[in-house]
């Protein structure tokens, strides 16, 4: 008989091995929070860098669906949000037609640098970040989500973030980034909050976007 091995990481052990290989040090944490992992460690790293407890971050998150499978693809498919037919049109984000998403494994990371230190070592800026904010919006109801409270949060955060940097609050964002998961119910209630945080005519000017789509 063939024995076999396998080693599991965990996720706090994750940092200590990045860290290891390419010689990080200083300000460090690790985020667990489902499909917001990888946006919440992108919040951290632009908090960290203008608080200037850091200069350079390394940001991202990793999936991976290996362990437990069946519990996985069982749970997102009893919320009827994946996927059932091949049309890849029909995965797009708020999409009237859409069916969902369809479940796979990636890993995505980002490398934040203040301005000022990248210009001096002569990297390449392929986009300059101004301001992020991150809300969760809890309801009446532990499982649903309300247009009102998400509405509501969006526009708290927004000003909040405005008036810190001493921007006009009546700008718009860049870009959303919604949790999108593809429910009818979920793809109906966001949308609505949107609209209620940044007006009927503002939120037909911003790019929603969604890790959860495709």
């Amino acid at each position: 008989e063939q024995e076999t091995a396998s080693i599991v990481m965990r996720f706090e052990q994750v940092n200590a091995q990045v860290s290891s290989a390419v010689g990080a040090q200083g300000y460090s944490t690790v985020d667990v929070q489902a499909c917001d992992t990888g946006l919440a460690s992108f919040v951290n790293g632009y908090n960290a860098i203008r608080k200037g407890d850091a200069k350079v971050a390394l940001v991202g998150g990793v999936e991976s669906l290996s362990r437990r499978l069946d519990v996985n693809i069982g749970a997102f498919g009893r919320s009827g949000a994946l996927a059932s037919g091949d049309d890849p049109t029909r995965r797009n984000v708020l999409q009237a037609d859409r069916e969902g998403f369809r479940l796979g494994e990636g890993i995505a990371v980002a490398v934040l640098e203040d301005l000022e230190h990248a210009k001096a070592r002569g990297a390449t800026i392929l986009a300059e970040v101004t301001g992020v904010s991150k809300t969760v919006d809890g309801g009446t109801k532990p499982t649903e989500l309300e247009a009102e409270n998400i509405g509501h949060s969006l526009a708290s955060a927004w000003v909040t973030r405005r008036l810190e940097e001493g921007e006009p609050v009546d700008a718009l964002p860049d870009v959303l980034v919604g949790h999108l998961t593809g429910t009818g119910y979920g793809d109906r209630v966001e949308p609505e909050g949107y609209r209620i945080a940044f007006g009927a005519k503002g939120i037909l000017l911003i790019p929603i976007v969604a890790n959860k789509e495709g």
